[in-house]
């Protein structure tokens, strides 16, 4: 009996230390296997990966691709692509790791596989991934990473802890129409209001959403939104139920969102780690990250992620540290960058917001540091130039009427007024104070009134309304005098325009043709304002 007792006792230990080299929380069925193979494409190779009781995504792990032992690549997709190598031998590793970055072993060995590719071609080594650069996405947080950026505008509040629960509340038995839809950042509470612009009226909140939620995309048919908050939580939420349907951690320090024109792939920008994600809209996995880096250069400097685009099935991001943008295309095999423009702007430029012009032509970025605003031709895929603007141009949602579109600056009253058919300099309307968040009612260019916040903390309190026609400050309202005004927003109809008091706990309404005060809305520190309906139809946002 002791030594049946004691087989069993062996048996036991074995199995749980096979289950324990794998190094992460999931149970294992069958042993997990990575095979590779590589065909030669006109443009380098094509390397196949095949994995089995797997699951690449963020449920089990993903993919770390070595050349000649030196880490160029996180994978998530089946095929990855190589460029032309220099002449010689070289040697491809697939190896899968957990989510937090940590080699999966069984029984003591890498579960790994292995190409030999021979190049006869004037190729280019990638660029090597630092491990210390490759952040972990654990929600424990991650460590300094060297790097010294500019001013974040973060405050205090980055002390305050959130956790990621989020609760529905509902407070009408009526189905609203979700193009109605204003929703209102209330950024304190981590969450945010649905209010219905039809009628002026609370409809809905979720709260514990995340740390700061920042941004949010629309799906092309307003059945979902798509909410990024600073701590990286991505929140897919039912417009029609005001409920979270799905939700995934995507960075540590997460600030931009795009979604395709189809509607299949999401996109946010991280500040840490330093870069692109990319998911499937439906599934909520991760299809494609973008470490965002200068390629140019060996162990090239590192990048958050500034203004991100969409226009078509592309993406097009800023690196905000390093002068760059560059335009992923996701409808080719392996989502590669397809375009890469450098040296945008003055060297110590910071590459902050941007937006499209309404007919999603071009994309106009801004360039701190630099005051200068860089515009893209995504049609032809060129660089048009760049136009001065005041101190520090923080572009918002993009404000566009005919051929006109302005641009405000965050240091300086000064909005940049700019002809859209010639890029040229048309002229700049000084007010009294700076401004970041300009907006202009897309859906009839009848209206032609462009509407202006301004932002400088316990000093600026009025929000300017400018007559497109001819350029001049036809109204000048002051909310509540002493107290910011922001993030002004028009309802889907066009008939109102939102702003928020943030230092007030409200929001004000606003008739948008006569300009009167409406009424006011209850809420917890209110930023950002997004209808639905406008959203999903303006290019880029």
């Amino acid at each position: 009996m002791k030594n049946i007792n004691l087989v069993f006792l062996v048996l036991i230990v074995v199995v749980v230390g096979y289950l324990g080299y794998f190094g992460y929380n999931t149970v294992v069925k069958s042993r997990p296997d990575i095979k590779i193979t590589a065909v030669e494409v006109d443009s380098g190779w094509d390397i196949n990966i095949e994995v089995e009781n797997f699951v690449v995504g963020k449920q089990d792990g993903h993919v770390h691709l070595y050349i000649n032992d030196n880490l160029v690549s996180l994978v998530f997709e089946k095929v990855h692509h190589i460029d032309p190598l220099p002449k010689g031998e070289h040697t491809i590793r697939a190896a899968l790791f957990t989510p937090l970055h940590k080699e999966i072993n069984v029984l003591g060995e890498a579960v790994a596989d292995s190409v030999v590719l021979v190049s006869d071609e004037d190729g280019v080594m990638p660029p090597t991934l630092k491990m210390d650069m490759v952040m972990s996405m654990d929600m424990s947080g991650v460590g300094d990473t060297g790097i010294s950026y500019g001013v974040e505008e973060e405050t205090d509040e980055d002390e305050e802890v959130f956790i990621y629960d989020p609760k529905s509340e509902v407070y009408t038995i009526h189905q609203w129409n979700p193009r109605d839809i204003m929703i209102v950042i209330e950024k304190s509470a981590g969450g945010i209001a649905l209010v219905d612009g039809s009628t002026n009226t609370v409809v809905a909140r979720i709260k514990d959403l995340g740390k700061h939620p920042h941004t949010m995309v629309f799906s092309p048919d307003a059945k979902y939104g798509y909410l990024i908050s600073r701590d990286g939580w991505l929140s897919k939420i039912d417009l029609n139920k005001a409920e979270v349907s799905a939700s995934v951690k995507v960075g540590e320090s997460s600030r931009g969102t795009a979604l395709t024109e189809s509607g299949k792939y999401i996109a946010i920008g991280n500040y840490e780690p330093n870069t692109l994600v990319i998911l499937d809209a439906k599934t909520f996995e991760v299809v494609k990250e973008i470490p965002l880096m200068d390629t140019r250069v060996k162990d090239g400097a590192m990048s958050r992620a500034g203004a991100l685009l969409d226009f078509g099935e592309m993406f097009a991001v800023a690196l905000k540290d390093i002068n760059s943008v560059w335009v992923i295309d996701t409808a080719q095999n392996a989502m590669p960058v397809i375009n890469y423009f450098w040296d945008v702007g003055d060297d110590g430029g910071i590459m902050h917001d941007g937006y499209a012009t309404p007919d999603g032509r071009h994309l106009v970025f801004s360039i701190e540091e630099s005051n200068v605003v860089w515009i893209l031709d995504a049609l032809e895929m060129k660089e048009v130039g760049e136009i001065k603007t005041g101190i520090k141009p923080h572009t918002g949602p993009g404000a566009t009427w005919k051929n006109l579109t302005f641009i405000p600056a965050i240091e300086e009253g000064k909005t940049t007024v700019i002809d859209t058919d010639t890029w040229e300099l048309v002229d700049y309307i000084k007010t009294d104070y700076p401004s970041q968040f300009p907006r202009s009612y897309t859906r009839d260019d009848r209206y032609p009134y462009v509407w202006i916040d301004t932002w400088e903390i316990n000093e600026s309190d009025e929000l300017y309304i400018i007559d497109a026609r001819d350029l001049s400050i036809v109204k000048t309202i002051v909310p509540i005098k002493g107290s910011m005004v922001i993030h002004p927003e028009f309802t889907y109809d066009g008939k109102y325009v939102y702003v928020s008091m943030m230092q007030k706990d409200m929001i004000y309404i606003y008739d948008a043709n006569t300009f009167e005060f409406v009424g006011k809305l209850d809420m917890t520190n209110p930023t950002g304002i997004f209808n639905v309906g406008l959203r999903t139809s303006e290019a880029g946002l």
